[in-house]
């Protein structure tokens, strides 16, 4: 039993460290606290939409939404992320 535990976190360590291999979201959200509300960020296929107003006027406007909760979130992520994953949205 303990033995099976080892191998599963030694296979995870491995996968981790081979950037060929493709990671799959279906479904990601977050939640960004902003100055005056909480706002809710979800990931689909174009990127980060947000429950903010700014989000779905810059979106009517100009045809691409963003707002500076997304653009913080992706940032965030950016630095933190490894820079050799590929990440395929179904």
């Amino acid at each position: 039993m303990l033995s099976d535990q080892i191998e599963e976190r030694l296979k995870g360590f491995a996968y981790a460290h081979e950037p060929g291999r493709v990671i799959v979201f279906d479904e990601a959200h977050a939640t960004f606290h902003g100055r005056h509300s909480v706002h809710t960020l979800r990931l689909y296929a174009g990127g980060w939409r947000c429950d903010c107003r700014m989000w779905h006027a810059l979106q009517h406007a100009y045809g691409t939404g963003w707002c500076r909760h997304s653009l913080a979130l992706e940032r965030i992520l950016e630095s933190n992320l490894i820079p050799q994953a590929v990440v395929v949205l179904a």
